[in-house]
């Protein structure tokens, strides 16, 4: 896979084993750039090309940018609507269920309507499988240990349930020590996401990541 960027020179290539990280030095080229990356995250046209094998990705049918680590949630709508989708093919099979409810809703819905004295009431006479998970309010726990706990959980919820295989992580090393930023990796890896590394500075501490460096020059640097 490799992450392109031709306005600052950004040239990285790695696997799904390895750890790019990118760090950009320049504030204000951090700021555009982190802005660049959230907005093709969302659909929006960027200068990043992310590619694996010649073959574009679109950043917002596989991948995703984490900087709110605090209001990060796997109930956001994305994740909601793919988990919903999946849990419908599954609830097809419930055809007589189905059969059964939705004739005892429409029954009661009659006596109810039909009570209220008001001849201009309609409604659907059966329903989707989605409407129920939202009125019941399916949904993943979120009671979390720590910070590792939230982001692993993430990771491992998007994998499975979404097309999401590469995570943009801002500034992550402000939040993780060494040792769970470790354990994040192996997690990933176990899930087969890719992890790429966005920092405003380098930092001391390595533990065989890829480097790289946009200097306050604007000079991009492999500094493997």
């Amino acid at each position: 896979m490799k992450l392109i960027n031709i306005r600052y020179g950004i040239d990285i290539e790695f696997s799904e084993n390895e750890i790019p990280e990118l760090i950009i030095e320049h504030p204000s080229i951090f700021a555009t750039a982190v802005s660049s990356l959230l907005n093709q995250c969302n659909g929006a046209d960027g200068d990043f090309v992310l590619s694996d094998n010649e073959q574009i990705i679109k950043l917002n049918k596989s991948a995703d940018l984490l900087v709110d680590y605090f209001t990060l949630s796997t109930n956001n709508k994305k994740i909601i609507t793919k988990l919903y989708s999946g849990l419908e093919e599954v609830a097809e099979q419930f055809i007589e269920e189905k059969a059964e409810i939705n004739s005892r809703i429409v029954s009661l819905l009659d006596s109810i309507t039909t009570s209220n004295g008001c001849a201009d009431i309609i409604y659907n006479l059966d329903f989707n499988w989605s409407d129920i998970f939202k009125i019941y309010n399916i949904s993943f726990v979120e009671d979390y240990t720590g910070f590792l706990d939230k982001l692993s959980s993430y990771i491992r919820i998007v994998s499975k349930y979404t097309d999401i295989r590469t995570l943009f992580l801002i500034n992550i090393r402000a939040y993780m020590s060494e040792d769970d930023l470790i354990s994040l990796y192996e997690i990933a890896r176990y899930c087969k996401v890719s992890l790429i590394l966005v920092e405003p500075r380098e930092s001391i501490e390595r533990n065989g990541e890829k480097r790289y460096i946009i200097d306050k020059d604007q000079c991009f640097i492999d500094a493997n």
